[in-house]
């Protein structure tokens, strides 16, 4: 057996050589959307093997045509998506907290994913995206109104998945819990964590009786609601329905030229933030309107006419208006931060936690949140303008017809007109220990009881806590690593501890005075980073190719014709942070002209 085929039969040793072999990385991040072309915006299937049955000359009567096209359409080069989605990077290592010889290279860390400070695994992500296309177009001849005056209709119907392909290797389950002060004031047992970081992920926990639950640990009680990765989605609707009103100015048997207004109205989906790569059909719900050019000229043709080679060139060119939708952020200057886990911290007027003798003026309020729960807000979006333009020969010999040609698509970058605004109550929880217990009995509080800390990491990524991490020998969860360090204590002076008396025990490390912050540092609304959710613009080129044959009936005065196409389109690499992607297709062209 080919050595390939042995390592994709064995899936832990695949994504581990996988691993090995990617460009590496230090976080899973990149753009929280991506917006592909619509599957309306297409004039190479549009024009291609249909130019002998619109645009007539001389005909002096209202005459139309219609046609319905299946195409199948799928992502290639996906490596691209891999760029903007994740950074470039495929694979990545999911390591908790704790785990030894934790990697230093970028792993991702578990522990905001409620995974056990010991786990271990190896994710990649392949991302595909196909499409099934059911394109119907019509086109009405007014010449029996005004010469030269026509409408047209365009309405595709699509059927689209999109998958990144998510595959897990778990190499250690791991079997710690959260001590006390971690993720809660108490415990969190090895039972109410994920099993792994695909379980994680999906937001949906399989507990021991095999029933599905929204996932939350410890003071995460808000389950992940966007963002989430629940492998294929699947969608069908119709995409945008465009219409175009026009006016062939010049036109005769040999050449036209003319201009439309055009209008597109979304009947597709907007982005949805649930999932991260949901699928969209249509242009992300944008009402469309601008202006189109169309033009042929016959350059040789026989002397009946019926055979000839002639030049076609059309250009959409058209505004995207404003939209409201919600867009997952990240933080700026942190990729994929939109993953990590943020603390509620509040002002307060009561604190028992004091600091240098003066009780804390904020206080976490024992809620942990998924920071895209947070940064997912509604948004207003807009784009200036998208440039749709066809070029191609044809050649038509006996009936038969040959296109090649060549297919421009261009969309400026999305532009944010509003946003909703990110609350300033929160900080990154990093791996800080949220509580401190009291040393000694106070009033109502007994010995190891647990008080509420006001400690933040501004400096934490999604694949570790601020600086050296948390749990450097002889300080473990001491929040030496914390903002504005400062040692805590109650009320009466008496050191608040790092862990209780159990925990200390179990984990063999001595009790110690505990760090908060003081004064935390909150993120507030500044911090959002407005580029993680918008599309730049995308340039893409096409080349295409069509093959058709038209049955003439001039007694009856029907012609059905029938066509095979194919595309190819690529995204320009001239163009840095460019959202095209590339794809391929073939498609049927089959209609009717009276």
């Amino acid at each position: 057996m080919h050595i390939y085929a042995i390592i994709r039969k064995n899936k832990c040793l695949y994504v581990f050589i996988s691993l090995l072999t990617t460009y590496s990385s230090f976080a899973f991040f990149g753009r929280t959307v991506i917006l592909p072309r619509s599957e309306t915006v297409n004039s190479a299937r549009t024009l291609a093997g249909w130019q002998e049955h619109i645009n007539d000359y001389d005909v002096g009567r209202t005459y139309w045509s219609f046609y319905i096209a299946p195409e199948y359409k799928r992502s290639f080069n996906n490596q691209q998506l891999v760029d903007f989605l994740l950074g470039g990077k495929q694979c990545f290592a999911v390591q908790g907290s704790r785990l030894p010889n934790r990697s230093t290279r970028g792993a991702l860390l578990a522990d905001y994913f409620g995974l056990p400070q010991d786990f271990s695994s190896l994710i990649r992500f392949a991302p595909q995206i196909t499409d099934f296309i059911f394109d119907m177009n019509f086109y009405l001849g007014l010449d029996g109104l005004c010469e030269g005056l026509y409408f047209r209709m365009h309405a595709p119907v699509v059927h689209t998945k999109w998958d990144l392909n998510l595959s897990e290797c778990v190499d250690m389950k791991g079997t710690s819990t959260y001590p006390a002060g971690y993720m809660a004031a108490t415990e969190v047992q090895r039972d109410d964590l994920a099993c792994s970081f695909h379980e994680a992920i999906t937001g949906r926990f399989c507990s021991t009786c095999k029933q599905q639950k929204a996932f939350t640990f410890g003071d995460m009680q808000d389950a992940l609601g966007f963002g989430r990765i629940m492998g294929r989605r699947n969608l069908s609707r119709l995409s945008d329905v465009h219409m175009a009103l026009g006016y062939n100015f010049f036109q005769n048997d040999h050449y036209h030229v003319g201009l439309n207004m055009r209008l597109s109205f979304p009947a597709g989906n907007r982005p949805d933030p649930k999932y991260f790569f949901a699928p969209i059909v249509g242009n992300g719900h944008h009402w469309e309107v601008g202006v189109g050019y169309t033009s042929h000229m016959i350059f040789w043709s026989s002397e009946d006419a019926l055979d000839f080679a002639g030049f076609w060139l059309d250009a959409n060119i058209t505004h995207l208006f404003a939209d409201e939708q919600c867009r997952s952020y990240d933080f700026c200057d942190n990729p994929g931060s939109r993953y990590m886990l943020l603390s509620k911290i509040v002002p307060v007027d009561d604190a028992q936690v004091h600091v240098d003798g003066m009780p804390i003026d904020s206080q976490y309020q024992s809620r942990l949140y998924p920071a895209i729960n947070q940064t997912t807000l509604s948004s207003k979006i807009s784009m200036k303008a998208q440039v749709d333009m066809v070029a191609k020969l044809s050649v038509q010999r006996k009936g038969i017809q040959w296109d090649i040609g060549y297919n421009l698509w261009y969309r400026s970058a999305e532009q944010l007109d509003s946003r909703c605004t990110f609350p300033d109550c929160f900080a990154y929880k990093g791996d800080a220990q949220l509580y401190g217990f009291v040393s000694a009995t106070m009033g109502d509080l007994n010995i190891n009881d647990p008080l509420a800390l006001n400690v933040s990491q501004s400096e934490a990524t999604l694949c570790s806590g601020q600086g050296d991490g948390n749990f450097v020998a002889d300080m473990e969860f001491a929040n030496a690593n914390a903002d504005n360090p400062a040692l805590a204590s109650d009320a009466n002076g008496n050191p608040l501890n790092q862990l209780n008396a159990n925990d200390s025990a179990s984990l063999m490390i001595a009790q110690q005075q505990i760090n908060t912050s003081n004064e935390p540092i909150l993120l507030t609304d500044c911090d959002i980073d407005i580029c993680s959710a918008l599309n730049p613009k995308a340039l893409s080129h096409k080349i295409f190719t069509n093959i058709g044959y038209t049955w003439e009936h001039p007694d009856i005065g029907f012609a059905p014709f029938l066509n095979l196409g194919s595309e190819v389109e690529w995204r320009c690499n001239c163009v840095d942070d460019n959202s095209a992607i590339s794809q391929w297709g073939i498609w049927a062209k089959m209609g009717l002209s009276y």
